[in-house]
């Protein structure tokens, strides 16, 4: 007689999830508590600053200072060129005996461009296309020092997070920011729709502007907060190549090549990218200028789905402890591929299916949340780990700016094309997610294929 398998209660699941808590970021025999928390803390409150200032509100920023389609798509773009410099960051990082110091001040600046210059700009006295462009280069001054400086940061981190606590911080990590970004975006959007519709201003510029600047000031706050986190995390030697004197230049930017393992470990990721920046921000901007969503909308329907994070995050948890990771994250890839089906279906008369689609993301989101967290390190090497972090970073922004590319021509062949199915009318900004949803269903079979290949039996 075949034996029932036992059914596990949603308590058993959090009961998991407040072990994996106290197991990673409690418990100390590794003396490395505390910089996982600094961790932790500067993962949480750096998705609170990009949800006061970055997504929505960033291209809400472009739109008030009138900025075409066309302007906003080459910035997604500038931005995605900037992303290539971490391919070379590994020539300066790998020479820094200690890097801690170098990687706080340059968060600092970074901070100091990204928030307050960023913030300042759109209400200088000035004629707009010289903002415009003021914009465009502060832009990329900030993603510049990002990409140069990013790769220090994850090797440095991941220096108090061993193998086998990363799938536990991720869980932790993941949730936490998810919850708190949602939060933090649905109160300043109320906000910033309260500001626009009493009229409200300071120093006598437009009430959006005065309610983005607000929500700049909170942002500094918080980046003191995430400065002061980096102080709690140890910094330690960093493992040297024995054939570094061999590896230089050039031939440690592409010493990653060698690794076919890792090479196609990646791969998975880098479709993903790929797929995702299809869209850029023209949906955004569909939903702010075409169809007149709200900021409060658009908060509110993450705020309300994030129920769905908190049943799904100890669920995906347990199956991914139990069951063969790339087979969790195909089924994760092809659950979120019903998202853009959703978009598809957002009109001016349907706002409701945005929260339908919040829904979908984050049933699927935990597992892309935990998983693509750890898959880059599966197959990598201890050694000369800044320069496979930065070659994968290249590959991504790579795929990122072919991405935004494509679809910005897409999107231009297509502005006067409108399509209808079963009597149903689309424009190029909802059409779009179909292909989208088709090129997901083929990377969740390609992520099947390859996770076979590049796992050990």
């Amino acid at each position: 007689m075949r034996q029932s398998t036992p059914k596990v209660s949603l308590r058993h699941r959090l009961s998991d999830l407040f072990s994996i808590f106290n197991e990673v970021l409690i418990e100390n025999s590794d003396g490395n508590a505390a910089g996982r928390r600094g961790f932790l803390t500067y993962s949480l409150v750096s998705g609170m600053i990009a949800a006061c200032i970055s997504g929505t509100y960033f291209t809400g920023l472009l739109l008030e200072m009138n900025a075409s389609e066309t302007y906003i798509s080459y910035l997604n773009m500038m931005i995605t060129v900037c992303g290539f410099l971490q391919f070379v960051a590994p020539i300066f990082l790998e020479k820094m005996k200690k890097r801690k110091t170098f990687l706080i001040v340059s968060r600092i600046i970074y901070h100091i461009f990204n928030i307050i210059l960023v913030g300042i700009i759109p209400i200088m006295p000035a004629e707009q296309n010289l903002l415009l462009i003021l914009f465009f280069a502060a832009t990329v001054v900030i993603n510049a020092i990002s990409s140069l400086t990013a790769p220090g940061y994850s090797i440095w981190h991941m220096q108090s997070l061993p193998a086998e606590k990363r799938p536990g911080f991720f869980t932790i990590s993941g949730l936490g920011s998810t919850i708190l970004s949602y939060v933090v975006s649905f109160v300043t959007a109320r906000y910033v729709d309260i500001m626009e519709e009493g009229g409200t201003s300071f120093f006598g510029i437009s009430p959006t502007f005065s309610a983005f600047l607000v929500l700049r000031v909170i942002a500094i706050i918080l980046a003191v907060i995430e400065i002061y986190s980096f102080t709690k995390i140890k910094e330690y030697p960093y493992e040297v190549d024995p054939n570094a004197k061999n590896n230089r230049g050039l031939r440690l930017l592409l010493h990653p090549l060698g690794n076919k393992k890792f090479m196609l470990t990646i791969t998975m990721l880098i479709c993903v990218s790929f797929n995702t920046s299809l869209m850029g921000s023209y949906f955004t901007i569909y939903m702010l200028d075409e169809i007149n969503m709200s900021y409060t909308y658009l908060s509110l329907s993450g705020f309300i789905s994030i129920p769905a994070v908190l049943i799904m995050t100890p669920v995906w948890s347990y199956f991914i402890r139990r069951h063969k990771w790339y087979n969790m994250r195909a089924a994760a890839n092809a659950a979120y591929a019903f998202a853009y089906i959703g978009n598809v279906l957002i009109t001016a008369n349907t706002h409701w299916m945005y929260l339908i689609v919040m829904i979908i993301v984050n049933l699927a989101k935990p597992c892309i949340s935990i998983l693509d967290s750890t898959i880059v390190y599966m197959n990598m090497p201890e050694t000369n780990r800044t320069a496979y972090i930065s070659f994968y970073s290249l590959c991504t922004a790579l795929a990122t700016f072919l991405g935004n590319f494509l679809g910005m021509k897409f999107m231009q062949l297509t502005e006067s094309i409108d399509i209808t199915l079963f009597g149903f009318t689309m424009v190029n900004n909802q059409y779009m997610n179909i292909v989208q949803f088709a090129i997901s269903m083929i990377v969740t079979v390609y992520m099947i294929t390859v996770g076979r290949r590049v796992t050990e039996k």
